[in-house]
């Protein structure tokens, strides 16, 4: 079996490595001249470190990272508004930079299997093969095509064609920062809620502090004169410590701006022999730290299910969404209505939101978490 993955992400890195360990060689298309990831980090929850942990990688990943012990919900002023308690969590969850999980996954992959600097045109099904065309004129052959190509996605627009994805509302700012500071206990991040904006804390180890911030803003808002750090000093003026200070110290080279998106869950994620997998096929927002774990659930999900049964391909591909679909249409869901009420901007509505989460029984969240955090692909 011959298998063609467009996008070298975190998704379409780590199905071609899970094919690669049961012998089979995936090809890897990816438009950009490197594999590389933005100088930012990525929560891996329970549900994801499972997948490295099929895929070996585990104990690599715990000595790049920081394990994960509690996640504190916080105000403007500070005041810890809920706690989560995750320690108890098997395997743990981890902060990691997206490089480092990057290069664990591409790491027993060949030369050979990586081709940059294409970019998906189209496919076009001729009998059992699946004919894939680049803008630069390369053309290859497989068995399997999958769709990695992330928000964007080329694949999903000739397999779905539905169009752009919808605006949340606000984008996200992100940044990474070398500094040691007491009052940022390792193992514990956090977000803190204001009216219309956030910012979240995430120790990453060795010194590393990863960070991002939210505010309402219209669609594709310039930039101010100013420049993106100077805006964050001033929504975030005032705000408690160490947020002020994150920001001033990082470079401005190094915060990163996107505006925020997903889609609404969609049923038809394959065609004949295509398939689309990770935010090609269910985008979703940041708030619930799900776009790269469910991406690497998929890869495990999808490769087992092509390993057991590699003749019958457009029913197993069928068959990987009845499997993913329900699942990642609940994270889809629950992440937008977190990210909207997240950014309630009223008195009354960050009032009540502040009330909602002081009241919350530590059980009853402990509850909500592991059916979405401890979940095993």
């Amino acid at each position: 079996m011959k298998i063609i993955i467009i996008g070298g992400g975190i998704g379409g890195l780590a199905t071609a490595l899970a094919f690669h360990q049961h012998g089979l060689t995936a090809h890897v298309y990816e438009r950009a001249d490197a594999l590389r990831e933005v100088g930012a980090g990525i929560s891996l929850w329970s549900n994801a470190t499972h997948v490295l942990q099929q895929l070996g990688l585990l104990t690599d990943a715990i000595e790049v990272s920081a394990r994960v012990m509690a996640i504190h919900l916080k105000n403007p002023a500070g005041k810890i508004l809920n706690v989560s308690r995750v320690e108890q969590y098997e395997p743990p969850m981890l902060g990691i930079h997206r490089a480092d999980l990057l290069k664990m996954l591409q790491r027993d992959l060949s030369a050979q299997q990586i081709h940059l600097n294409h970019t998906f045109d189209r496919f076009e099904q001729v009998g059992d093969q699946m004919r894939v065309h680049f803008t630069n004129g390369a053309v290859d052959e497989c068995d399997v095509l999958i769709g990695a190509d992330g928000l964007n996605s080329r694949v999903r627009q000739q397999i779905i064609s539905d169009g752009k994805p919808r605006y949340s509302g606000y984008p996200v700012w992100r940044g990474l920062v070398e500094v040691q500071r007491d009052d940022i206990p390792l193992g514990q991040p956090s977000e803190t809620l204001g009216a219309g904006a956030r910012f979240g804390i995430f120790p990453l180890g060795k010194g590393r502090i990863y960070w991002y911030a939210t505010a309402n803003l219209p669609e594709a808002q310039p930039e101010p004169p100013t420049g993106r750090k100077q805006q964050l000093l001033s929504l975030f003026q005032g705000w408690h410590t160490p947020i002020f200070d994150l920001i001033a110290a990082t470079d401005e080279i190094n915060i990163l701006r996107n505006d925020c998106y997903d889609r609404p869950p969609t049923h038809g994620w394959s065609q004949g022999h295509a398939v689309l997998i990770g935010d090609a096929a269910h985008p979703t927002t940041p708030n619930m730290g799900q776009g790269g774990c469910m991406a690497l659930e998929d890869a495990l999900v999808l490769s087992k299910l092509l390993l057991a049964n590699p003749v019958a391909v457009p029913a197993t591909l069928k068959q990987f969404e009845q499997i993913r679909f329900a699942r990642t249409a609940k994270i889809t869901k629950l992440s937008r209505m977190f990210g909207t009420v997240g950014q309630w901007d009223s008195k009354f509505g960050v009032a009540w939101r502040e009330l909602m989460f002081k009241l919350t029984p530590a059980y009853l969240m402990d509850l909500q978490l592991k059916s979405v955090y401890q979940y095993q692909a």
